[in-house]
C-alpha cells in the first residue's frame, strides 16, 4: 500500500461512480479522436485537453468520494502541476496511438512498448504531483449516511480484476474496430 493514513477511510459510493464515468468519457474521446482518418495538430492538443481533464477529474473525484476522520487541503500550484502533467501525458499518449494504430493489436513491437512505458509514466506523474499537492488535517466527523464502499474489504484483487476486466473490454473493442477498418480497405 502506497499511502496509509493511519485511520479508516471508505468512499462515498455515487462519487466513485462519478469517478469512473469521467475515466470512461475520458477513454471515449481517445478512441474517437485515434479512429479517425487524419490528426490535426488542434484535435490532438483539444483531445489530449479533454483526455488529461478527465484523467485528473477522475483521480480529483476520486479523492473527494474519501470519507473519513480528516479534512483535505490542496496546493493549488501542485494541483496545476498534476493537471499540466495529465494534459501532457495525454497528448503525447493520443499522438502515440494515433501514429501505433497501424500496427497489429496482438503484435509485439518497440514502438507499442515504449509508448506504454511513456503513458504509465505518465499516469504515475500526475498521480504522484496530484498526492504531493494533498494535506490531511485530523477532524472529528460524523459517520457517513450515503452508501459508501470499504476498499479494505473489498479487497485490491477485486479492483484490480475489474480494472482487468475493463482494460480487456477496451483490447477487444479496439482490436474489432482494426479488424472493421482492415476489412473495409481491403473492400475499397
Amino acid at each position: 500500500q502506497a499511502f496509509h493514513l493511519g485511520i479508516p477511510i471508505v468512499f462515498d459510493a455515487v462519487t466513485t461512480a462519478a469517478s469512473l464515468v469521467l475515466a470512461v468519457a475520458a477513454s471515449g474521446v481517445a478512441f474517437a479522436l485515434v479512429g479517425r482518418p487524419a490528426l490535426s495538430l488542434g484535435g490532438l492538443v483539444l483531445g489530449g485537453t479533454a483526455m488529461g481533464l478527465g484523467i485528473a477529474g477522475m483521480h480529483y473525484t476520486g479523492m473527494a468520494a474519501m470519507r473519513m476522520q480528516a479534512a483535505p487541503s490542496y496546493d493549488p500550484a501542485m494541483v496545476a502541476v498534476s493537471v499540466l502533467v495529465a494534459v501532457a501525458a495525454a497528448i503525447a499518449s493520443l499522438w502515440l496511438a494515433f501514429h501505433l494504430r497501424g500496427e497489429g493489436t496482438f503484435t509485439w513491437s518497440w514502438r507499442k512498448s515504449i509508448s506504454a512505458a511513456v503513458m504509465g509514466a505518465a499516469v504515475c506523474g500526475m498521480h504522484y504531483c496530484a498526492m504531493a499537492a494533498v494535506r490531511f488535517t485530523s477532524m472529528v466527523c460524523p459517520a457517513p449516511t450515503a452508501p459508501v464502499v470499504d476498499v479494505a474489504s473489498l479487497g485490491a484483487s477485486a479492483i484490480g480484476m475489474v480494472t482487468l476486466l475493463l482494460l480487456f473490454g477496451a483490447l477487444v473493442g479496439a482490436s474489432r474496430e482494426d479488424a472493421r477498418r482492415e476489412h473495409e480497405t481491403a473492400v475499397a
